[in-house]
Formats: structure tokens, C-alpha cells, sequence
């Protein structure tokens, strides 16, 4: 999950207290038990323009880096509100209303240094290896395509808070809202990737559409699950995984289950992929949401 690949922002009219209310058990997901959610949504918030899946990418590594500085536990503080800003009252902003929101720990924090130097590129104080990777600078960079800014706040021993702003658009109103359409059956969906945390976010999507979900890390995982289970609808799996891919897994799952419906997520762009396998599969790019991967699985050709 990361904005390396820069895409075109598909900015829509979005209400933050309804997307954060919706993907809170995502986020919960990537934590422990001991780390708390506690919501303060301001009634009656203004809409903002976002692309919808760089937000919600931007929001679930905010939360990796809360909870990673806060080891032993702590509180993830979400708060939202209606502001209006003087010129020049938070960076280079122009005067007007905007929408704020604040994502506050009680973690490690960070030393006025560090402070200076979080939003820079490639910034980083996590080891190798450790953490999304994601530096707070691509936050800020969706901040500023979106017209708004970044603001960090921290003290060591004491926590961080994260204030973003995005210029008021108005009330979402109901209409505005297009609901989601649930699979309420018993369906069961295979979901496979190697990284546990972009697991966790997929396993959970698929939860909330209403799936039985089954889940693997590679491809002998997914196999053995596969032959045992043949009653499984769904296949979602990322493309590149260690050993054999999923691509293989996709062609293996289809001799097993020929009914099944194949989704594939890949980080790469569509470009990459050869003539012969988008016509047999579907691909999704990341970071994907619920609604992309529902409209997929409509599509005929899934089958």
C-alpha cells in the first residue's frame, strides 16, 4: 500500500464521518487488542473532494505508524470538525471553512528534530523492514493535491497528533450516498497475500460484503485450501508472491473449481501484464476498496 506509483486522484464528494464509521473495523483489524479506538464526529461536517482509496490508503498507514508507537497498547484518537481558517492560519492555506481531522496517540511521539524533518521524503525512523514504509511526506502530498495541508504535532514520552485539512465542499447529503450492495448469501471467498497487513485489510473487505472468508499467505497455502474447500466462490489474490504466483494459483484454482470467479490485485500497472491473462482473469490495481472489487466481481466475464 503506498502512493509510489503516482495515479491521477479521482476526487469525489465525500463525508469523513461516514468513511471513517465504515472503515473502522479495517483499521481495528491491523491492531491489537490492546489498542483502543475512541471516535469524536463532529454532527453536521461539511463534505471535502478526495480520492476515496488514497485517503482510506492514507489513513490505514497514519494507524500503522500510531500503533506501531504504541508497542504495549494505547488509544487511537479520531476527531473530526467544521473550521474556519484565517489566511495563512495553518501553512499557506487561503482563507475559508474547512474540515479537520486529527488522529491522535499516546505513544512513543517524537523529538522536535524528528518533528522537522517528518514530512520530508524518504524520511523514515523505522528499521529495515519495519512498519508500511510509508513516509508521512506522501500523506502530505495527498493533503496538497487535494488543496489542503499536513500539520504534526509530538512530544516525546507523550504522543502524536496528525492534523489534516481538506477545504469544505458542503453537507454530503443522503442522495449523495450510493449504498453498497451486500452479498447476503452464504458465499465463501479465498483470500491470498503475502503481506499480513494488506491480509488483514482484504480479509476484512470481503467480511463486510458479506463473505465466509478463508485466507492463505502463498500459493501452497491457498492450494491445500482449495482442494479441501470445493465449495469456494471467490478467488482474490494478489499477483506477485513469492514462489509461485498468483497467476499460477488463479490457473491451478480454475482446474480445481471451474465455476470459481478470479479476482487478481497487482501493484503494477495493467501495462505490465500479458494480452493472454486479462482476457482469462480480472485484475484490480492497489490500493483497491470494497465498491472496485463489488463492481469486478459483477462483471460477467468473472465467471
Amino acid at each position: 500500500l503506498s502512493f509510489a506509483r503516482k495515479q491521477p486522484l479521482q476526487k469525489t464528494k465525500h463525508n469523513l464521518n461516514r468513511m471513517l464509521t465504515a472503515f473502522e473495523p479495517v483499521l481495528h483489524r491491523i491492531c491489537s487488542d490492546m489498542i483502543r479506538f475512541d471516535l469524536s464526529l463532529a454532527p453536521n461536517l461539511q463534505a471535502v473532494m478526495v480520492d476515496a482509496t488514497q485517503f482510506e490508503t492514507a489513513l490505514l498507514n497514519l494507524v500503522s505508524n500510531a500503533r506501531d508507537a504504541m508497542p504495549d497498547g494505547g488509544v487511537i484518537r479520531f476527531v473530526t470538525q467544521n473550521i474556519e481558517l484565517t489566511e495563512h492560519g495553518v501553512g499557506r492555506l487561503p482563507a475559508g471553512r474547512y474540515v479537520r481531522l486529527t488522529i491522535n496517540d499516546n505513544g512513543s511521539g517524537m523529538s522536535p528534530e524528528v518533528v522537522t524533518q517528518a514530512i520530508e521524503p524518504f524520511f523514515t525512523t523505522k528499521e529495515p523492514g519495519k512498519g508500511t514504509g510509508m513516509g508521512l511526506s506522501q500523506v502530505y502530498g495527498l493533503m496538497q493535491q487535494c488543496n489542503g495541508d499536513l500539520v504534526v504535532e509530538s512530544k516525546l514520552g507523550v504522543g502524536t497528533s496528525i492534523h489534516l485539512y481538506l477545504p469544505a465542499v458542503d453537507v454530503v447529503q443522503e442522495e449523495d450516498l450510493a449504498s453498497a450492495e451486500i452479498n447476503t448469501g452464504n458465499d465463501k471467498a479465498l483470500v491470498v497475500d503475502d503481506h499480513p497487513d494488506v491480509l488483514k485489510v482484504a480479509v476484512e473487505l470481503f467480511s463486510n460484503m458479506g463473505y465466509d472468508v478463508l485466507s492463505a499467505n502463498n500459493y501452497t497455502e491457498a492450494m491445500e485450501i482449495l482442494k479441501r474447500t470445493p465449495d469456494i466462490d471467490v478467488l482474490f489474490s494478489d499477483v506477485v508472491m513469492p514462489g509461485m504466483n498468483g497467476m499460477m494459483l488463479a490457473q491451478e484454482a480454475r482446474k480445481l473449481i471451474p465455476r470459481i470467479k478470479v479476482l487478481l490485485a497487482s501493484g503494477y500497472p495493467m501495462s505490465t501484464m500479458q494480452e493472454a491473462d486479462l482476457k482469462r482473469f480480472n485484475f484490480i490495481s492497489k490500493p483497491y476498496r470494497m465498491s472496485e472489487i463489488m463492481k469486478m466481481l459483477r462483471r460477467s466475464d468473472t465467471v
